[in-house]
């Protein structure tokens, strides 16, 4: 689950974040290794992000975590990450996702990008599987930094 939480938490940051970059010339290789796709950002997909965590203004990673899987589903993992690594470092990297989540949007807004209404279809377990598949390339690898579905740029690359 800890996986699937991550891999949500990254690929929204590659959507939100990369709406601000998308007119900028991109390295071909990610921070993590892997490909970077240099097209158009997925504003859709981000824009269900977003409403699902509350909204821009009070957008929250761990509301877009229950809009997505279920209160009992994250409090039950939150629970388990919190016996593991700490509370303290399941709040920071919450927060910290919360964050880089903002900051993308507020990017986004001072670049001139509007996001478009959110899909009213794009919500729950289909959310996050937009998200998940976002990253993943054709040899089935998930990639930090690459989005296949609807193109999207990786700002921290």
């Amino acid at each position: 689950m800890m996986k699937a939480i991550a891999i949500v938490g990254r690929s929204l940051a590659l959507l939100v974040g990369g709406a601000a970059f998308a007119e900028t010339s991109a390295p071909t290789q990610n921070g993590f290794g892997g490909p970077v796709h240099d097209g158009q950002p997925a504003l859709e997909v981000t824009a269900a992000l977003v409403k699902a965590g509350g909204g821009a203004e009070r957008f929250s990673f761990a509301t877009a975590l229950v809009s997505m899987l279920g209160e009992k589903t994250v409090n039950a993992e939150v629970a388990k990450l919190n016996k593991q690594y700490g509370k303290e470092e399941v709040t920071t990297f919450l927060d910290g996702m919360t964050f880089a989540v903002k900051a993308g949007l507020k990017r986004a807004a001072e670049a001139g990008v509007k996001l478009p209404a959110a899909p009213t279809d794009l919500k729950g377990i289909k959310l996050a599987e937009a998200l998940v598949s976002a990253g993943t390339v054709a040899d089935g690898t998930w990639w930090s930094g690459y989005c296949s579905t609807r193109p999207c740029r990786m700002p921290f690359t």
